[in-house]
């Protein structure tokens, strides 16, 4: 996890799964907290190699936090696996840059 301007960027890697789950949510929750009101958590998840739905639950509800913080929670890179999860699923544009 870093500071960039305008909010933090946290990379997550391996498998996002009911294994990894706690972490994950603290780090992303920490993040979040790090991030000032009105930025943008910046998530690179172009090294998860596997996501099932409690992965998929930890980042919907990590997206939820952002927005009752005032805060936005994008996902600038995605693994293939991840980006075709979050497209079957319709999530994807939920964690997209606003424009």
């Amino acid at each position: 996890m870093r500071a960039t301007p305008g909010g933090t960027a946290a990379t997550i890697r391996g498998e996002l799964d009911l294994a990894s789950a706690t972490y994950v949510r603290t780090t992303l929750l920490r993040a979040l907290e790090e991030c000032v009101a009105g930025g943008v958590v910046t998530l690179d998840l172009s090294q998860v190699t596997f996501c099932d739905s409690t992965g998929l639950n930890v980042l919907l509800r990590a997206r939820r936090w952002a927005l009752d913080e005032h805060r936005a929670l994008i996902i600038n890179s995605a693994s293939p696996q991840m980006a075709r999860l979050l497209d079957m699923t319709g999530a994807a544009p939920l964690f997209a840059e606003k424009t």
